[in-house]
């Protein structure tokens, strides 16, 4: 069963490019160290706009230019295809209010989703703003747009996506991808090589805590 104190939380977003990378490579860490990660996306815009009274930070064109080029540079290091998406910002909240309700509870289809979305706007340049851009993204899965579009209005993936926010919020979270582990919080792709590190130095979790049911 998994422990959830031992776990590594990991919050993507679905419009950060960083997210995508960062996600190919999260799982093998975990592995490594013997954790479990807890995936759970977020919109983080909305996390933004709570800390800035509402309104969402402008960037300028120039962060934006560096910006994609790094990210460029990194998808091409690690052999990663990359598109950038046809429509900024590519997210909103019923994206991830579908995933929640798709996802139903279980966490090892909450990471499937969770990266077939990402895999959809960062790997073949697909928005997923709205429910049929959503049944494209997650077509993988065979299911129907009526399927998707129900899942767009279930409370049960509002209530997941809202309950991943307050969890967000309450560790800091002012970036993504944002990663916690015991308490210690990790922002950026980058920064995994660090989290790497910092789990070499911590006590390997017993087996029956790595692995969840």
């Amino acid at each position: 069963m998994t422990d959830p104190s031992r776990a590594i939380w990991f919050f993507p977003s679905f419009a950060s490019s960083y997210s995508y990378i960062a996600a190919q490579r999260i799982e093998d860490v975990a592995a490594r160290h013997g954790r479990v990660v807890l995936w759970r996306p977020v919109l983080m815009r909305r996390l933004l706009a709570e800390q800035h009274g509402g309104v969402v930070p402008d960037r300028s064109a120039e962060r934006m230019a560096y910006h994609l080029r790094d990210v460029v540079r990194i998808a091409n290091a690690r052999g990663l295809p990359l598109v950038v998406p046809s429509r900024i910002p590519a997210d909103s909240d019923v994206s991830y209010a579908m995933v929640y309700a798709l996802a139903g509870g279980d966490e090892a289809r909450l990471r499937a989703l969770t990266l077939a979305v990402l895999q959809a706007v960062w790997a073949s340049g697909k928005p997923v703003r709205d429910a049929a851009e959503m049944s494209t993204a997650l077509a993988r899965y065979l299911l129907g747009r009526a399927e998707v579009e129900l899942a767009a209005c279930d409370p049960a993936g509002v209530a997941g996506h809202d309950a991943a926010l307050a969890e967000a919020r309450r560790t800091g979270m002012c970036g993504a991808p944002w990663m916690v582990v015991e308490g210690e919080t990790f922002w950026g792709q980058d920064r995994i090589v660090w989290l790497d590190r910092w789990l070499g130095a911590r006590p390997r979790p017993p087996a029956d805590k790595a692995v969840a049911d």
